[in-house]
C-alpha cells in the first residue's frame, strides 16, 4: 500500500512539474506591427493577439479573422522584437520534432519527407504570387505616375496653370 502512494505521488509531482513547463500564452493589447516572416512574405500592420507555443496569432487591421502563423517561420530577431518570449519557440521546436519523429516511426519517413516537400512548393508558390502582386502594384503606380506627367505636360502646352 505504500509502495502505490509513493508511485501516485511521484507521478502527480512529474506531471505537475511538466505542466508548469509549458510557457504559458502571452496576450498583446492593441500593438499593430509589422514583420516578415522566414520566406520574405511581408505582414503589414497586422494586429498581434497573442503568443504561445502554438504560434503567433493577429488579425489584420481590416478584418476580425484570426490567423496563426508558426514560429518556426519567423526569424529570430523578429520574434525578439515581437516580443516572443524564447521558451515559446524552445516549445514549438520540441513539438515540430515530436510530430516528425511520431510520422517517421509511423511511416518510414517517407510522409515526413512527402509533407516537407509539398509545404515547401507551397510557399514558393506563395512567394511567386506575392512578387507579381507587388509587380501589378508597381505598374500601376508606375501607369499612375506617368499619367500625371502627361497630364501637366498638356496644361503646359495649353498655357492652363
Amino acid at each position: 500500500m505504500a509502495t502505490q502512494r509513493l508511485v501516485v505521488f511521484v507521478i502527480a509531482l512529474s506531471l505537475s512539474c511538466a505542466a508548469a513547463e509549458v510557457p504559458r500564452a502571452v496576450a498583446f493589447t492593441n500593438r499593430v506591427e509589422s514583420f516578415t516572416n522566414a520566406a520574405g512574405a511581408a505582414f503589414k500592420s497586422v494586429r498581434l493577439i497573442q503568443s504561445s507555443a502554438d504560434g503567433l496569432t493577429f488579425s489584420r487591421t481590416n478584418s476580425a479573422a484570426k490567423e496563426r502563423l508558426s514560429l518556426l517561420d519567423i526569424p529570430e530577431a523578429e520574434r525578439t522584437r515581437l516580443g516572443v518570449p524564447a521558451a515559446h519557440y524552445a516549445r514549438a521546436v520540441e513539438n515540430y520534432n515530436d510530430q516528425r519523429r511520431a510520422l517517421g516511426a509511423a511511416t518510414n519517413g517517407s510522409a515526413v519527407e512527402v509533407v516537407t516537400v509539398n509545404v515547401n512548393r507551397i510557399k514558393e508558390a506563395q512567394r511567386r504570387i506575392e512578387e507579381r502582386q507587388q509587380a501589378i502594384i508597381d505598374a500601376r503606380e508606375d501607369e499612375a505616375e506617368e499619367s500625371r506627367r502627361f497630364r501637366r505636360l498638356l496644361l503646359r502646352a495649353s498655357g492652363v496653370r
